[in-house]
């Protein structure tokens, strides 16, 4: 019972860019892994991908990035280095994500007949 909730928590945390969860299932829906493959990648159980799914996204500042890593695998004993590369891996999907909508919005733009493009 006590894991079903945190299942469904985890899964609202992961539609939200504030947590950890978001980036997760960005790693999870860009590399086709199950969050069993993650945990292993990690070094931990599925049951502990909801409960980092639930911590606060790392800060991008650099002074942060780290620290706010470290502090999330201290706390779940995983892999920093590793959480680290899954966080990254999810930011640029994200920003090529976003960099490609904006050149096909663009694109729809010149084919409306926009005289500036």
């Amino acid at each position: 019972m006590k894991h079903d909730i945190l299942l469904k928590i985890s899964q609202l945390a992961s539609r939200d860019p504030f947590y950890m969860g978001w980036h997760l299932a960005r790693y999870l829906e860009m590399k086709g892994v199950s969050a069993v493959e993650l945990g292993k990648e990690l070094g931990c159980l599925p049951e502990t991908i909801d409960s980092i799914s639930l911590c606060r996204a790392p800060r991008s500042e650099p002074p942060h990035f780290q620290s706010d890593i470290e502090r999330v695998a201290d706390r779940f004993q995983v892999s920093a280095d590793k959480l680290m590369n899954v966080v990254r891996f999810s930011q640029v999907a994200n920003y090529e994500a976003t960099l490609l909508a904006s050149r096909d919005r663009e694109a729809d733009e010149d084919e409306d007949g926009d005289p500036d493009g």
